[in-house]
């Protein structure tokens, strides 16, 4: 997880590790918003090899999560890193390694880069990075990388390697096909925060560990595309070989459908980001008490507005659950975010997000909402 020196956040930065619950089954007959605008969208699948490079450069140049947070499991990255330990000492993962001591390559950003490129060997830049969270050094120091990674694709025979491993993708590929929700999954979402967006993509990878998830957004003419990157969704056991007809870990729909509910929640909100926003969130930091820090899951540091967003995805996950019909996984839900999570102004936000979904002809949007849910959350007392 993050350390205390890799507290910049890209605004597609999230790594979410969360327990698995049965699958929120989203009624098609769930209103939320009235209008003929919103309509049924199909959630699309890729492979996507500036995704898969990336991540081995990372993990070959700092393997400390899977060291500490899976030992003796994550066997299905473990399996295919092994076979590129030659390449440790490779000036792109040397340069890697430098950069990642220096808190500007995260795990949780350096794959998904790759989605902003062209296909490699080629890996031209197809859309803008947004570089605000970083000092102009730390700008030139990425592109630096950014240009190393072609020669590392081309001096480790990335090439090789995919067409090789062509079965294994495929299968990977059948699996997450099979656990794609129906088209009414993304009408629901949008319905609740008010917002369209151009498209939903899961991207599976082989170099991002179990339960990792990310949800990248990237911002193009035509609108918003809303990624949601992950690495397997449990352990397989390998001998010397995998055994991929028993599955290799992307074929657990209700894991799927529960975090992507969660990643993609995160695009929308990401407005929060903006100057004005952050004026508004800085005014109840007085919520981010010691208390708070200590409870709170693992993963988001000290940072408040992180954890202020997290609160309203995860509050936002048990509404709209409530509001299809699934009491239970309603309930389920709270006990993870609440009890076994530690984010504790769910329960008063639950009461202040009903406000917004009494009232969607005054606010079309969750963000027409937020200066009204911060106002309420200013009037918070804290225990003596």
């Amino acid at each position: 997880m993050p350390n205390n020196k890799q507290n910049k956040i890209l605004t597609m930065k999230k790594i979410t590790i969360i327990p698995i619950f049965l699958v929120v089954v989203i009624s098609s007959s769930f209103q939320l918003q009235r209008e003929n605008k919103f309509k049924p969208k199909r959630i699309k699948s890729e492979i996507n090899i500036n995704v898969e490079t990336l991540g081995l450069i990372y993990y070959l140049a700092d393997s400390s999560i899977l060291n500490e947070g899976f030992p003796g499991s994550a066997h299905l990255i473990r399996y295919h890193l092994k076979y590129f330990l030659k390449f440790k000492d490779h000036p792109t993962v040397i340069l890697a390694k430098r950069l990642i001591n220096e808190g500007i390559l995260e795990a949780s950003t350096t794959s998904v880069f790759g989605l902003f490129f062209t296909d490699l060997p080629e890996f031209k830049q197809k859309h803008k990075i947004d570089y605000s969270l970083y000092n102009n050094s730390e700008i030139n120091e990425l592109k630096n990388f950014f240009k190393q990674v072609q020669k590392f694709y081309i001096d480790s025979k990335m090439d090789v390697f995919f067409n090789s491993n062509q079965y294994l993708y495929s299968k990977i590929k059948s699996e997450i096909i099979s656990t794609l929700p129906d088209s009414n999954y993304i009408k629901t979402i949008e319905q609740y925060f008010g917002i369209q967006m151009l498209d939903y993509i899961i991207v599976p990878s082989i170099f991002i560990p179990n339960y990792f998830n990310f949800g990248p957004q990237i911002k193009t003419k035509r609108g918003i595309i809303n990624y949601y990157v992950l690495g397997p969704a449990y352990d397989i056991k390998i001998d010397s070989i995998i055994d991929i007809k028993s599955g290799v870990g992307y074929d657990d729909k209700e894991y799927i459908e529960r975090i992507g509910i969660h990643e993609f929640s995160h695009s929308f909100v990401r407005f929060m980001d903006e100057e004005k926003y952050v004026k508004m969130i800085e005014s109840i930091s007085f919520l981010n008490t010691d208390q708070l820090k200590k409870n709170i899951a693992k993963g988001y540091g000290n940072n408040w507005k992180i954890i202020l967003e997290e609160h309203i995805v995860r509050l936002i996950e048990i509404r709209i659950a409530k509001l299809s019909g699934n009491e239970t996984i309603s309930n389920q839900l709270i006990d993870s975010h609440i009890n076994k999570n530690g984010f504790v102004y769910i329960k008063e936000m639950s009461d202040i997000i009903t406000i917004y979904e009494k009232n969607r002809k005054t606010y079309k949007t969750f963000q027409d909402f937020f200066p009204i849910l911060i106002k309420k959350m200013s009037e918070i007392k804290l225990d003596e």
